[in-house]
């Protein structure tokens, strides 16, 4: 059975990892970016792909069969994580969960939440993998002018629309709380903190820029 999804495991914090069991098929394809290995590990997992410069690994994990190697020098441009998602993005899968993104420093945090906007992938609207940042009971995403986007929760889950483009024109949305009808949304300003979720689905969509999506869940559904 083909490949569809990705999950990539960064070395950031990740608070109650057992949710991430509940995700798991057995196709989907684990990915350790360097010292992301040890959330796989605490689960009891191998990683089929572990990419970095290996300067944060248990020594163990060299030995283990079955697992890819892809050995960068620690003078990159890139940190672990982006290299692990060009790789990901390669494979043509069509969604990418990234996991152990966030806490800890915040330019790494920052830089990580950032990589979403590289334009590598979102610039050919025939090959636009969703990918989501994933964290206990929070996804962040991506919504770009290619497609409408689809949000599936709860009534009441809290969704914030923060752009990281100078602008976002024309934004729209359907079935949340505080709706927005063909605005513009400037970076630096809170207008689209804090909304709220009136059924299982929102949908929103813009005519260009860069909106970042943050879905706030009371609890995990899943």
């Amino acid at each position: 059975m083909q490949t569809q999804r990705a999950f990539i495991f960064a070395n950031g914090s990740l608070a109650e990892p057992e949710f991430i069991l509940k995700l798991l098929t057995p196709t989907d394809m684990l990915i350790a970016a360097n010292g992301g290995s040890k959330h796989l590990s605490a689960l009891g997992l191998i990683p089929h792909i572990l990419i970095g410069d290996f300067d944060s690994l248990d020594e163990d994990i060299l030995s283990k069969q079955g697992i890819m190697f892809f050995r960068h020098k620690p003078e990159k441009d890139e940190t672990d994580l982006e290299l692990a998602l060009l790789y990901a993005h390669k494979q043509k899968v069509e969604e990418i969960l990234i996991f152990g993104a966030l806490g800890g420093r915040w330019d790494m945090c920052l830089a990580n939440i950032l990589l979403l906007a590289n334009p590598i992938f979102h610039e050919n609207s025939l090959s636009i993998p969703s990918i989501k940042i994933m964290e206990h009971n929070q996804e962040l995403s991506l919504i770009t002018q290619h497609s409408p986007y689809k949000i599936h929760g709860s009534r009441g889950d809290n969704i914030s629309l923060l752009p990281i483009s100078t602008y976002v024109e024309g934004v729209l949305t359907q079935g949340l709380h505080y709706p927005l009808n063909e605005e513009r949304l400037r970076l630096g300003t809170t207008r689209g903190i804090s909304n709220l979720m009136l059924a299982e689905q929102a949908l929103v969509q813009i005519q260009n820029g860069l909106l970042l999506c943050i879905h706030t869940y009371p609890s995990l559904n899943c």
